[in-house]
């Protein structure tokens, strides 16, 4: 989606809105990574993508607050995934030559897990917070409108295509293959604004799941809660088996909290398959079959992780520093080139394929560590963290796109982040508290 020089009077608008109110910014910053994921401006072969400039806004934004235990805390999980990135970009220098491609692929990552940083330190300022939130609601409204625009109205689709994507087919009968899904497909498996259908349902997923997580905290009104449902439907418009299991992971601990509320949701998810004349198409998709009947399966869970096993014993030095960061874009054609074998659509495995062991570990544990920070929260805001954390799981680790796409280490490490800054101030909240009874007793 080239944008052109309309870039720079979005920054200049970024640049006014941060002197005057600068809380609008973190609006613009989440939306525009939810919802507008390809929006960039292209210089020569450089892309500046909007929601990395709204992103870069927002740090000095955040940064006029001083910082916390959790900020300092993911400070350095912020350092360390900067370390094994650099380590993916270093093995691309030595093996390839190649600077530019993982020195931009390094700083779009950088810019993507700003959340660690920034968030722990405005977190607990409800009226700034306010304007992150409000981000992610339209971008889930914004995902359930262009769901069902490529569902039911293929002519407005397409106009939308032209304007996402460009103007693919320019003519040719040889027309690019989302515009051939639009035009010709029965049951359309819709992509959204991030252009494959499992990568929309992921990112719909993730939206819905930081709307739960947000209104585990506060008391939500209609219109937060019809974009959770809106959120909910754009994936099944996808038809992602993993989209599915991701939205289970996430609802189950809340209904084993609380099983009458817990139930309106998934309730709501099935009437919406039969209103949408989506209940065929599920139907097929979910008897598809396991590991032995379906290639898809079989290849994701068996096959390609094999193949990586094979290159590590043959490379092992794969282990240590992975293949390279931004190899996908560097030419393949010469035979000293980056080589995708051992390709795995996992997140996880792609860790280690691209980065080697250090990138895997520090993901990892990560959300370990989050996962001990959301049992040390209370009632709602557990159970919203923890299911949030199994759809993060779920999710990386059933695709590439988990890796690949910079949108999704945003959407987590927001997760993540918000994670750790509110169960250290409910921590501090019950200090306070038994210091100030204890004050009582002693007087």
């Amino acid at each position: 989606m080239d944008q052109g020089l309309l870039v720079a009077p979005f920054a200049l608008l970024l640049v006014i809105f941060a002197l005057f109110d600068g809380r609008i910014v973190l609006g613009v910053w989440s939306f525009t990574v939810l919802a507008m994921p390809t929006l960039r401006s292209r210089f020569g072969p450089v892309s500046v993508y909007w929601c990395d400039v709204a992103a870069l806004v927002a740090c000095f934004i955040c940064l006029r607050w001083p910082p916390r235990i959790a900020s300092q805390r993911m400070t350095k999980w912020y350092l360390a995934l900067g370390v094994a990135h650099c380590i993916g970009g270093v093995t691309s220098l030595v093996r390839y030559e190649a600077i530019l491609e993982p020195g931009y692929e390094a700083l779009r990552y950088a810019i993507a897990f700003l959340p660690l940083v920034l968030l722990p330190r405005v977190a607990e300022d409800d009226e700034t917070m306010a304007w992150f939130w409000r981000g992610v609601l339209v971008a889930a409204l914004w995902m359930a409108v262009l769901a069902l625009i490529q569902s039911f109205w293929r002519d407005i689709a397409l106009q939308l295509e032209t304007f996402m994507y460009g103007a693919r087919s320019q003519g040719s009968v040889s027309l690019a293959y989302r515009e051939r899904a639009l035009m010709e497909s029965t049951q359309l498996r819709v992509h959204g604004m991030y252009g494959v259908s499992t990568c929309f349902a992921g990112a719909a997923t993730m939206t819905g799941t930081l709307l739960v997580f947000y209104m585990s905290r506060v008391r939500a009104g209609l219109l937060t809660r019809v974009g959770l449902l809106g959120s909910a439907i754009a994936m099944l418009l996808t038809f992602s088996r993993h989209g599915l299991l991701a939205w289970g992971a996430l609802l189950i601990p809340s209904f084993v909290r609380k099983p009458g509320r817990g139930a309106i949701l998934p309730v709501l998810l099935l009437a919406s398959v039969s209103v949408l004349g989506a209940r065929q198409f599920w139907a097929e998709r979910i008897n598809r079959g396991g590991v032995s009947e379906d290639e898809n399966l079989s290849a994701r869970l068996v096959d390609r992780p094999l193949e990586l096993l094979d290159r590590i014993s043959e490379e092992p030095l794969i282990l240590v520093a992975g293949v390279g960061l931004g190899t996908d874009h560097m030419n393949r054609a010469d035979e000293d080139g980056p080589s995708r074998v051992g390709f795995v659509s996992n997140g996880f495995a792609l860790y280690l394929f691209y980065l080697g062991i250090s990138g895997l570990v520090v993901v990892v544990g990560l959300l370990a560590t989050t996962l001990h920070a959301a049992w040390r929260l209370d009632g709602d805001v557990r159970a919203a963290a923890i299911g949030g954390l199994g759809a993060t799981v779920v999710i990386i680790a059933s695709d590439n796109y988990g890796f690949l796409h910079t949108s999704f280490p945003f959407m987590w490490s927001v997760l993540v982040a918000l994670i750790h800054a509110y169960a250290d101030s409910e921590e501090l909240s019950v200090a306070s508290d038994e210091s100030a009874e204890a004050a009582l007793i002693a007087h």
